[in-house]
């Protein structure tokens, strides 16, 4: 089974955006892949502090929030 990650990154979680997300989700799940969709404006994600630790320790963010558990699932 192939597996899809949606990101919805619109200041509305409820928006135009989710709409087409998830009727693409719909479509997709038609065909039987599974699909998660994560809505970012929900989740604690400061931004980039500019210190380039990511591009020297393994690619990690140095700055401890939520986005680790979206890249980890990219990955």
């Amino acid at each position: 089974m192939k597996h899809v990650i949606a990101l919805n990154g619109s200041p509305r979680t409820n928006g135009r955006t989710a709409e087409l997300i998830n009727a693409t989700a719909e479509t997709l799940k038609q065909f039987d892949v599974d699909v998660e969709i994560i809505h970012l404006r929900k989740m604690d994600i400061r931004p980039c502090a500019g210190c380039n630790s990511c591009v020297t320790h393994d690619q990690r963010c140095i700055i401890k929030d939520e986005l680790h558990s979206v890249t980890d699932k990219i990955k």
